[in-house]
């Protein structure tokens, strides 16, 4: 996804930052924040015990920086299938 992005915006900067959903979160905020100030933030992570139905950590950031202004996009990820029973979330 960062090649993308670089296409797109090649003066884009990028930064990996995976350590926990805690920290993963606290990073979100920081990518928004001074002195990041970042206005558009871009994931491809997940985590399998993430909340489906519920904010969990991860999302409660998302909210922080789309509140405050910010753009948040998040790709959606294939892993898993409903009929092989390998969906991480129920797909009904």
């Amino acid at each position: 996804m960062m090649q993308i992005v670089h296409d797109l915006a090649p003066n884009s900067s990028f930064c990996q930052r995976l350590i926990s959903e805690a920290g993963f979160a606290t990073n979100i905020k920081k990518l928004r924040d001074a002195p990041n100030n970042c206005d558009i933030v871009i994931d491809d992570v997940s985590y399998s015990d993430e909340g489906v139905f519920q904010d969990s950590i991860i999302a409660q950031a998302v909210n922080y920086v789309t509140a405050s202004g910010g753009l948040y996009f998040s790709s959606a990820g294939n892993e898993g299938n409903v009929d092989r029973l390998t969906a991480s979330a129920w797909g009904g």
